[in-house]
């Protein structure tokens, strides 16, 4: 079973067991070279002691709150150029 699978199986079995009202928000497109992923966003409560982050579970890109700003507008302009 591939790393991106068992990451996501226990995602989804921490959830379960502590339902902790976070947001998973689909952002786009994976920007590291060579990955076809899907980066994510996990929001959580102020009052969960876990971090919100920025990831991708097929390459383990992961991003911390503090990063958001700057890794946002790295993220956009990206995009642009793309198109």
């Amino acid at each position: 079973m591939d790393d991106a699978v068992v990451r996501e199986l226990a995602g989804r079995a921490r959830a379960m067991l502590d339902p902790s009202g976070a947001k998973r928000i689909e952002i786009g497109p994976c920007p590291e070279a060579e990955c076809d992923g899907v980066l994510y966003a996990t929001c959580r409560r102020d009052d969960d002691p876990r971090p919100s982050v920025i990831y991708c579970p097929a390459c383990g890109l992961e991003k911390g709150a503090e990063e958001w700003r700057r890794f946002g507008r790295e993220y956009l302009r990206g995009r642009r150029m793309a198109e």
